[in-house]
C-alpha cells in the first residue's frame, strides 16, 4: 500500500484529512477533533496515530497537520497523475460522440465505449452543462439514460436538458430515461420521482442501480460525487464506485461521474481516478484581468487522445463548444 493510499483507506482518515486540509494550521486534542468531525474519539485514535507514524500529523500536547508533510504528500499525488500513458490497454473501435464537437475532436472521435468517465471541473466552468449536453446527445441517438441526482432536484434537471431541444418527458415514457432522485431527502424535502433513495444508503443506491442500468452502449450519470463522498464518506464512496463500474462494464454501459474541482485532498481524488477509465477536467483560469475556461483529456483507457488544454465558452441552450 503506498502512501496516497495508506492516508485515506478509513473513513476517519478520510475525514481528518479533509478537515486538516481546509486549514492546516489549526491544532486540535483528540477530543476536540472527535467533536468537529462528530465522532468518538475512540475511532479517530488509531487514524490519529497513523498519521503520527507516517509524519502527517505532530504531536505534542496537541495535533498539529504537517504541512510540510502534506505538500510532499500532494506532490507525489500530482507526479503520479502526470505519468498516466496517453495510451492505455487495446484500442476500442465503438466510439460514442459526447455531443461536444471540441471534446470528440480530443478523443479522436468519441470516448470508446463503454467507459467510465469522472468529468472534474472548477465553480463556474460549466459542468453541469457538459452533462447535460452528453445527455442529450445519447437520448437523440436512441440509447438509455439513467441519471442519478445528488445536486438538484430532477425537475430542474429535465428544464435544463430541455433548452438543448430535447422532449424529456417523452423519453421517460418509454422508459428511455430514467431519473433517481438523491436530492430531496438530503434537503429534507417530499420527492414527486418515482425512484428516490437516500445519497448516504450507498447500498440501497446500489441494488436501485443494479436494477435500472441502461441496455449496452447506453449512460449511467452521477452528479455528483462530491455529495456522495461528503454523505456517505469517502472510502464508503470510492468502493461504491468501484462496484458500480464493474456491473456497468459487465453490462457494456457507460458511466459518467462528476466531481467539483478543490473540495478534497489530492489524495482522494487520485483514489477516485484509480477507479476510472478516463478523466477529463475543467478549469477556470484567470488571464489579463479575465476569467477563462479551459478543458483537457487527462487520461482515457483503451483510446488515444490529445491532453492539450482547450479554451471553449458555454450557454445554458448551447452548452460547451470551441472558443473562438
Amino acid at each position: 500500500m503506498d502512501i496516497a493510499e495508506r492516508i485515506i483507506n478509513t473513513d476517519a482518515k478520510a475525514a481528518l484529512l479533509m478537515l486538516f486540509h481546509k486549514d492546516p494550521s489549526q491544532s486540535c486534542t483528540l477530543e476536540e477533533l472527535a467533536e468537529r468531525l462528530g465522532q468518538k474519539p475512540s475511532d479517530l485514535k488509531r487514524a490519529i496515530e497513523d498519521f503520527v507514524k507516517i509524519g502527517l500529523v505532530k504531536e505534542v500536547k496537541y495535533y498539529r497537520f504537517n504541512k510540510e508533510m502534506d505538500d510532499e504528500i500532494q506532490r507525489v499525488v500530482t507526479a503520479k497523475l502526470a505519468g498516466e500513458p496517453k495510451f492505455r490497454g487495446k484500442i476500442l473501435e465503438k466510439k460514442l460522440s459526447t455531443g461536444i464537437d471540441f471534446v470528440d475532436e480530443l478523443l479522436q472521435g468519441g470516448i470508446p465505449s463503454p467507459s467510465t468517465i469522472l468529468l472534474m471541473g472548477d465553480p463556474g466552468s460549466g459542468r453541469e452543462l457538459f452533462i447535460y449536453q452528453m445527455v442529450s446527445e445519447f437520448l437523440r441517438e436512441g440509447r438509455g439514460v439513467t441519471y442519478v441526482s445528488t445536486d438538484d432536484f430532477p425537475s430542474r434537471v429535465r428544464e435544463a436538458i430541455i433548452r438543448f431541444g430535447v422532449d424529456v418527458e417523452d423519453y421517460e415514457a418509454d422508459g428511455r430515461m430514467i431519473f433517481v432522485d438523491c436530492y430531496s431527502k438530503l434537503v429534507g424535502s417530499e420527492s414527486d420521482e418515482k425512484y428516490t433513495v437516500d445519497p448516504s444508503n450507498l447500498v440501497e443506491q446500489a441494488i436501485l442501480l443494479s436494477k435500472l442500468l441502461p441496455e449496452s452502449d447506453g449512460l449511467l450519470v452521477l452528479d455528483s460525487a462530491t455529495t456522495l463522498f461528503q454523505s456517505a464518506g469517502v472510502k464508503s464512496s470510492i468502493e461504491f464506485l468501484r462496484r458500480i463500474t464493474a456491473r456497468v462494464r459487465k453490462s457494456g454501459v457507460n458511466f459518467l461521474v462528476s466531481l467539483a474541482n478543490g473540495v478534497f485532498h489530492p489524495a482522494i481524488v487520485a483514489a477516485a481516478q484509480e477507479v476510472v477509465d478516463g478523466v477529463i477536467e475543467a478549469r477556470v483560469v484567470e488571464e489579463l484581468g479575465t476569467l477563462k475556461t479551459q478543458l483537457r483529456i487527462l487520461k482515457m483507457r483503451n483510446a488515444k487522445y490529445d491532453t492539450s488544454w482547450v479554451a471553449y465558452s458555454f450557454s445554458p441552450e448551447r452548452g460547451l463548444f470551441k472558443a473562438s
